[in-house]
C-alpha cells in the first residue's frame, strides 16, 4: 500500500470507525432497552392476570361464606334424622333457590353444589346433591378441566371448569362437601385468547418442585405447546430462583423467549407468560444490516472525498518522495524546486542539503578507504618485520642449544611463545588456559631480570580452562601488581590468581590478588571514576592499561560487566574481572 493510500485509509477509518462504533453501541443499547420494556410489559400483563385469578378465588370464598351464613338452613341440614314433611321439602326447595340466586349475584361462578351426607335430606338439583352421587374423595381440593359427568342430562354443566371441593361443616358438625366451579375459559381467560402473536400463556400445577402442565385442546390451539425438555428447563429456572415471581430468558423451539411467572399459593399453581423475541431480534438485525449498508456507502463517499483532498494537499510531498526514489536508484544529481514556505518547503530544502552533504561524505569515505588500504599495507609490512625478528630468535635459540646453553635456550623459548601470542592480535578471544600460559611466561621473564623471585600462584578449576576470555586480560593486571606492589620493595613476593562464581548472574570472576602496600581509598575512587569515563584508552607507554580491559569487557559483554577493585592498606589489592560463565563450566575451587 503506497503512502497516499495509507493516509486516505487512515483518515477514512478515523472518521468511519467512531460512526460504526456509535451505531453498534446505539443499536445494542436500544435493543437492551426494548427487551427491558418487553420484560416490564410482560410482567404487567402477568400481574393483571394474577389479579383476576385472585379475585375469582375471593369470589369462591365469598360464596362459601354466604352459604355458611344461613344458620337456619345449616341447622336444618344437620338435625334431620327422619323423613321430611311436605312443608320441610318446600323449605328445602326455597333455600336451594336462594343459593341458586347467589350465582346471579356472583356471575363469574359457574356452579354451586352441596354434597349432603344425610340420606334424609332429599336432593334439590342442581344445588343439593346426595354424596352417594359422586366420590368426592377421588378428586383434589382444586381440580382443573373438571367435567361434572354425574349431572346427567344437565348439559349446561358439562363444560370444563376450575373446581374447588372441600368439606362443608357448621359449628364443627360436618354436613358434607361443598363444590364451587367456574368455567376454565372464564377463570383462565388469558389462556383462551391471543392478545399478541408473540405472547403465550401457560398454567402449571406445582407438586414436589415439579411443574405439571394444566392445558386442554383449546389452550393448545391458542398457545404454542411446550416440549418436555422445555418444561424441564422452566422447572430448573423456577426451582433455582427460589422466588414466587421472577423473569428469565431461555431458548425454546420458537427462538429466544422471555418468561415471567408468579406462584399462586392459594391454588398451588404457577402462571407463566412467555414473550417470543424472534420478531424483535429480526427487526434489530434488519436495522443493523441497513445501518451497515448505509455506513459502507458513506465510507465510499468519504474515501473519494478524502482522496481528492489528500491528492491536492500532498502533491508536493509526492514530488519529494519521487526525489527520494531517484536517490535510492543512485542518482545524486537530483535537485528539488522549493515551492512555498511551509513545512514541505523546509523538507525540500533539507533534502537538497542532504544530497550535497551525501556527495561530500562519499568523497571523504573514498579518501578514508585509500588511507585505510595504505595503513593495512604498512601493518602487514610491520608484521613481516616482527616475524623476521621471531625467526632470528629461533635461530639464536638453536645456536644456544648446540652450545649447551640451556638457560639461554629456555629463555628464548619463553620469549618466542610470548611473541607468537602477541602477534595474533586479530584473534580477540582466547581460552583461559592460553591466557594463563602467557602470564606464566611473562612472570618467568620477570624472574630472569630480577634478583628476587615472584611466585605466581594459580588456583583455577580445570573445568574453566576452556572458557573463552578476551585476549590480554590478566597480564596487564599482573604487570600493575609487579610495578606498584613488588618492584619498589625488591624482595620475594606472591601473586595469587583464582576465581569466584556468581551463580545467580551466571558470572565467573577472574581474581588477581597481590600482598603489597594496598591502595588508598581516595586513589581507588579516582581509578573507578577513570574507568567510568567513556573516552577510549589507547595503549600507554607500550602496554595495555586497565581501562582498555574495561572497555573491551563492555564491548564484548555489555555495560553490566564492571571490574571490581578491593584494597586494604598494608594487606594488598584484589582486582576481579567478570566474564560470562558458560553452561559447560564446572564448579569453582
Amino acid at each position: 500500500m503506497v503512502f497516499s493510500r495509507r493516509i486516505i485509509f487512515i483518515y477514512t477509518t478515523l472518521i468511519l470507525f467512531p460512526i460504526f462504533l456509535g451505531i453498534i453501541v446505539f443499536t445494542s443499547n436500544l435493543q437492551k432497552e426494548q427487551i427491558e420494556n418487553v420484560k416490564r410489559e410482560n410482567e404487567l400483563y402477568l400481574q393483571e392476570n394474577i389479579q383476576n385469578i385472585n379475585s375469582y378465588i375471593d369470589s369462591f370464598a365469598q360464596l362459601e361464606s354466604a352459604t355458611n351464613a344461613n344458620d337456619d338452613f345449616m341447622l336444618f341440614l344437620i338435625n334431620r334424622n327422619s323423613e321430611l314433611s311436605i312443608e320441610e321439602i318446600d323449605t328445602l326447595k326455597k333455600e336451594s333457590k336462594v343459593l341458586s340466586r347467589l350465582l346471579l349475584v356472583i356471575p363469574d361462578i359457574y356452579a354451586l353444589r352441596l354434597f349432603i351426607d344425610n340420606d334424609y335430606i332429599p336432593e334439590s338439583w342442581p344445588v343439593i346433591i346426595n354424596s352417594k352421587r359422586f366420590d368426592v374423595s377421588s378428586i383434589n381440593k382444586w381440580e382443573f378441566n373438571f367435567v361434572a359427568a354425574f349431572m346427567g342430562n344437565f348439559n349446561q354443566y358439562m363444560d370444563k371448569s376450575v373446581c374447588l371441593t372441600k368439606p362443608f361443616a357448621y359449628k364443627g358438625n360436618k354436613i358434607g362437601n361443598i363444590q364451587i366451579s367456574m368455567k376454565m375459559e372464564d377463570f383462565f381467560s388469558f389462556a383462551y385468547e391471543k392478545v399478541s402473536p408473540n405472547i403465550n400463556n401457560y398454567i402449571f400445577k406445582v407438586e414436589n418442585q415439579e411443574l405439571i402442565p394444566i392445558t386442554n385442546d383449546k389452550i393448545n390451539a391458542i398457545n404454542t405447546p411446550l416440549t418436555e425438555s422445555e418444561i424441564d428447563l422452566l422447572s430448573l429456572f423456577y426451582n433455582d430462583n427460589k422466588s414466587k415471581s421472577s423473569s428469565f430468558k431461555i431458548h425454546t423451539s420458537e427462538g429466544q423467549t422471555i418468561f415471567s411467572y408468579e406462584y399462586i399459593p392459594r391454588m398451588g399453581i404457577a402462571i407463566f407468560t412467555g414473550f417470543n423475541l424472534t420478531t424483535l431480534n429480526h427487526q434489530f438485525l434488519w436495522s443493523k444490516c441497513m445501518a451497515t449498508i448505509l455506513l459502507c456507502l458513506t465510507g465510499f463517499l468519504f474515501y473519494f472525498v478524502i482522496r481528492f483532498a489528500t491528492m491536492r494537499l500532498m502533491n508536493r510531498v509526492f514530488v519529494l518522495m519521487n526525489g527520494l526514489k531517484e536517490v535510492g536508484k543512485g542518482n545524486l544529481d537530483v535537485q528539488l524546486k522549493v515551492d512555498g514556505d511551509d513545512e514541505v518547503a523546509e523538507t525540500q530544502i533539507a533534502f537538497n542539503k542532504m544530497i550535497e552533504q551525501l556527495k561530500l561524505q562519499i568523497k571523504q569515505i573514498e579518501q578514508e578507504q585509500e588511507l585505510a588500504a595504505d595503513t593495512e599495507v604498512k601493518a602487514m609490512q610491520n608484521q613481516i618485520n616482527a616475524h623476521f625478528l621471531y625467526n632470528v630468535l629461533e635461530t639464536i635459540k638453536m645456536q644456544a642449544v648446540l652450545n649447551d646453553q640451556d638457560d639461554i635456550a629456555e629463555s628464548l623459548t619463553v620469549l618466542g611463545k610470548m611473541m607468537r601470542y602477541c602477534l595474533r592480535w586479530r584473534v580477540h578471544k582466547v581460552t583461559l588456559q592460553q591466557e594463563i600460559d602467557y602470564v606464566l611466561s611473562y612472570v618467568y621473564i620477570l624472574n630472569l631480570r630480577n634478583d628476587y623471585i615472584i611466585n605466581l600462584e594459580i588456583l583455577i578449576n580445570p573445568n574453566y580452562t576452556n572458557l573463552e576470555v578476551p585476549k590480554m586480560i590478566l597480564q596487564p593486571i599482573i604487570e600493575n601488581a609487579f610495578v606498584h606492589a613488588i618492584e619498589p620493595f625488591g624482595k620475594d613476593a606472591t601473586i595469587k590468581v583464582f576465581t569466584r562464581v556468581d551463580t545467580e548472574k551466571n558470572i565467573l570472576y577472574l581474581c588477581i590478588k597481590d600482598f603489597g602496600p594496598g591502595i588508598p581509598e581516595d586513589k581507588i575512587e579516582s581509578i573507578k571514576n577513570y574507568l567510568q569515563d567513556a573516552t577510549f584508552e589507547r595503549t600507554t607507554k607500550g602496554s595495555i592499561g586497565i581501562k582498555n580491559i574495561q572497555q573491551r569487557l563492555e564491548m564484548f559483554y555489555g555495560e553490566d560487566y564492571k571490574i571490581q577493585i578491593e584494597s586494604e592498606l598494608e594487606k594488598g589489592t584484589l582486582i576481579c574481572i567478570p566474564v560470562p560463565l558458560q553452561e559447560n563450566s564446572g564448579g569453582d575451587l
